[in-house]
């Protein structure tokens, strides 16, 4: 006999306990956990819109009742409908405690060398504004007109914005010619891809179903002729081929200031700051007598370059082959090809049985449990792991700790302020056979 579920009350008061994974706060009430955007901890507050969601409760608004003395104004007027940054309202220090206790609770079942009660120590950025050097945009052709902006919270809703102080200055400032020249001749839907390219200028992505008109083509030539922009790859229409004006290309720097040129619109990180910093992690987690490193997930070189500097000879796996076509050329622009293997293909594939003595891998948000088997018989003296998403961080380093590894350096990183994202470098060390006796 099937029970149906009591109906759901309008409106419900209670506290706001904590923030969730996602950013979003979660209510104790009296009919059970709500979760809402826009409350902070140890505020009361008025839910309303409450729906189920498989078996959570949400809520379409939040009224705050009694603020949180961490509430602080947001400097987006948009930050309430966007869904790009939904922590705009809480201080900076609550946002970076709730973020280190994050990672905390990730790791709290890996074994720790030393003193396992310290703290784990988390690097917060000096610009918490104007540092995204990437970005992804959607628009809608309505009868109105042609919305440009983000997809807000957990709906397919554009939400248009006229600039955005997340964005790096350059980008906020291109976004303002694209309103005046692009967006009157943008077709049906689709996204619009912002990177810094080329001598510190713009390059766009385009990327939609419909086809783009001859005067959208003469545009786009004439920002690029111009020198607005230093390219743009447009995919448009079903093509198998993306076309190309100008240099669509992320330049960049590696994490010590090495420049970097990547493939349109692939992956780097966001917060040149703290990239750098996360570098700085990543070198200090690596033994600096290393002389043989396997690197999972290389990218286009954001950490290959430094490793390949400091050890005898590395090993990079990536999967992407434009990235590691990149990565070849940024090894040889700085003289370490000799020394670095590139290989394009899956990473848990290309983990040998021997040879190496420090992994280091950097997984997407899915986290790396395919590689781990592999990295157990490789058996490593050190694993460094970055990871973007403690819950997959701490899923994954279970294995290493059940064979033996201990974590013996771990740092979280604010890399992306204003929302509920947080990076972290870990090092986990073999205990050898005399060690695991004593």
């Amino acid at each position: 006999m099937n029970v149906r579920p009591s109906p759901l009350p309008r409106t419900l008061e209670g506290h706001v306990r904590g923030l969730g994974h996602d950013g979003d706060a979660v209510v104790e009430t009296s009919s059970g956990l709500v979760f809402a955007a826009g409350g902070l901890p140890t505020e009361h507050v008025r839910v309303e819109g409450i729906t189920r969601d498989g078996k959570i409760l949400r809520a379409r608004h939040l009224q705050v009742l009694t603020p949180s003395p961490a509430r602080v104004e947001s400097p987006c007027a948009h930050a309430v409908r966007c869904g790009g940054c939904p922590w705009m309202h809480a201080a900076p220090a609550l946002q970076q405690d709730t973020k280190r206790a994050r990672v905390e609770r990730a790791l709290a079942r890996i074994p720790r060398a030393g003193d396992g009660g310290a703290p784990i120590e988390l690097v917060a950025p000096l610009a918490s504004l104007g540092y995204r050097r990437r970005a992804r945009l959607s628009w809608i052709r309505t009868g109105q007109g042609t919305v440009l902006g983000y997809l807000g919270r957990r709906t397919d809703t554009v939400v248009g914005v006229d600039r955005c102080v997340v964005l790096d200055p350059v980008l906020d400032a291109v976004l303002s010619v694209i309103r005046g020249s692009l967006v009157p001749l943008l077709p049906g839907t689709g996204e619009l891809l912002l990177a810094l390219g080329m001598n510190g200028r713009a390059c766009l992505g385009l990327e939609t179903p419909a086809p783009l008109t001859p005067a959208m083509y003469e545009a786009l030539e004439t920002l690029v002729d111009q020198g607005a922009i230093a390219g743009a790859m447009i995919r448009a229409a079903g093509a198998t081929l993306p076309g190309v004006m100008g240099d669509p290309r992320e330049w960049g720097q590696d994490i010590e200031g090495r420049t970097l040129r990547g493939p349109a619109f692939g992956f780097s990180q966001a917060h040149g700051e703290m990239n750098a910093r996360l570098g700085a992690a990543v070198i200090e987690a690596v033994p600096a007598t290393s002389a043989r490193v396997l690197e999972l997930h290389a990218g286009h070189g954001n950490l290959t370059l430094a490793l390949a500097a400091r050890a005898e000879r590395v090993r990079a796996v990536e999967l992407s082959r434009p990235a590691a076509e990149s990565l070849r050329e940024n090894l040889d622009t700085h003289g370490l090809g000799a020394k670095v293997e590139v290989i394009i293909g899956d990473a848990a594939s290309n983990i040998p049985d021997r040879g190496f003595d420090v992994v280091v891998l950097d997984p997407p948000r899915t986290g790396a449990r395919p590689e781990m088997d592999a990295i157990l018989r490789l058996a490593p003296s050190r694993v460094v792991y970055v990871s973007c998403d403690p819950a997959t961080l701490g899923r994954d380093l279970e294995p290493l700790a059940g064979a033996g590894y201990v974590l013996d350096h771990a740092v979280a990183l604010d890399m992306f302020p204003q929302t509920a994202h947080v990076e972290t470098v870990v090092r986990l060390t073999r205990r050898t056979r005399r060690q695991e006796r004593t």
